[in-house]
């Protein structure tokens, strides 16, 4: 074999190490980033997120019809989704976790971590994310990524690039504090009528309804025209459905059914109803609140008990059933008298 061909040899065998080598550098370093990769590159392709953690509790997002719902019953809290959704775009793999911290991190996640299972129209997630607590600085998140039923052999300390401050408690599973408070988004040109009934006062009843570009007003047995009424008595009125939430959710356990059918039949203020100008309607019951312990007035100026707590009402939605606390600040508005609605040459 002359010199020639045995350097070809030698070269060739030299060149397959190299590119061998070369190969599994680049096949370990691309495994480890990879699992490397928390964030997801384009959240408009994700269609449900599944929330599990080790105490039993579960909660699901899903997109339908381009609106996400929470455990298919309920809007979710526009902030909320907002912040975790950020989280989830934004997220980066700092640092992997000391190897003396390794140990501590891993148990931090078994025992209080939320796995998050993200889901591309898929019937196994695309990635699923394993959510700790805190680091030692709070400044991030101990976290473990999971693809195809792989998982990263290390923990990663896990934040978002300028934001000081760790990402577990965007991805809570609460479902009264996912589940949105709005009652009422409507700009006043969104209404079509408001119909406002009072339990215990006939007279100040009333329906306000748009007809073309004006109003007109029905209680105590008559109606009165746009000419007579007081525009910007209306446009107030209007405004006050433009962002009203509850306060709270309340009666959430079905052993309270029987308190709410007592409250509903004693203690209704009124009963309201919107329709809006595509017909679609929203009707919901106002409940005197009773006096309770932390009520901040209990007694009238002239020192006797009040029935009800001057500051919060019950409202009940009457699709749903379900019942919210709301403040009087905010809806007291809303149940305006009549007379008030009318100028006061027209009276």
């Amino acid at each position: 074999m002359n010199k020639t061909k045995t350097y070809s040899i030698i070269f060739a065998l030299l060149l397959a190490i190299v590119a061998f080598t070369f190969y599994n550098k680049y096949s370990k370093e691309k495994k480890d980033n990879q699992f490397k990769t928390f964030k997801v590159k384009d959240f408009s392709k994700v269609t449900m997120l599944k929330f599990s953690d080790k105490l039993g509790r579960k909660m699901l997002l899903k997109k339908v019809d381009n609106a996400w719902i929470l455990n298919n019953k309920y809007p979710v809290r526009t902030h909320l989704f907002k912040e975790m959704s950020e989280a989830l775009t934004k997220m980066k793999a700092f640092h992997t976790v000391s190897l003396a911290g390794q140990e501590n991190a891993i148990n931090n996640i078994l025992q209080q971590g939320i796995k998050v299972e993200i889901y591309e129209g898929k019937n196994k997630p695309t990635k699923t994310i394993h959510i700790g607590g805190p680091n030692h600085t709070s400044t991030a998140s101990y976290m473990i990524l999971e693809i195809d039923g792989k998982t990263s052999p290390m923990v990663y300390e896990v934040g978002i690039p300028g934001f000081r401050g760790y990402l577990t408690g965007r991805f809570l599973i609460d479902e009264n504090e996912w589940r949105s408070k709005e009652i009422f988004t409507y700009l006043p040109s969104d209404i079509k009528q408001i119909k406002i009934d009072y339990n215990n006062n006939n007279n100040k009843s009333f329906i306000l309804t748009k007809e073309g570009e004006n109003y007109s007003l029905e209680f105590n047995d008559k109606k009165i025209t746009h000419e007579k009424l007081n525009q910007k008595a209306i446009v107030n009125l209007l405004l006050t459905f433009e962002k009203q939430n509850v306060l709270t959710f309340e009666f959430e356990k079905q052993e309270e059914q029987a308190k709410k059918d007592s409250l509903y039949k004693i203690n209704k203020f009124a009963e309201v109803k919107i329709l809006d100008i595509n017909n679609n309607t929203k009707e919901l019951s106002i409940i005197e609140m009773p006096l309770r312990h932390n009520s901040k007035q209990i007694y009238d100026k002239q020192g006797y008990e009040l029935a009800y707590d001057p500051d919060f009402k019950f409202i009940v939605n009457k699709r749903t059933k379900d019942w919210g606390v709301i403040a009087n600040d905010n809806f007291g508005e809303m149940f305006i008298d009549p007379n008030n609605l009318v100028n006061a040459f027209a009276k």
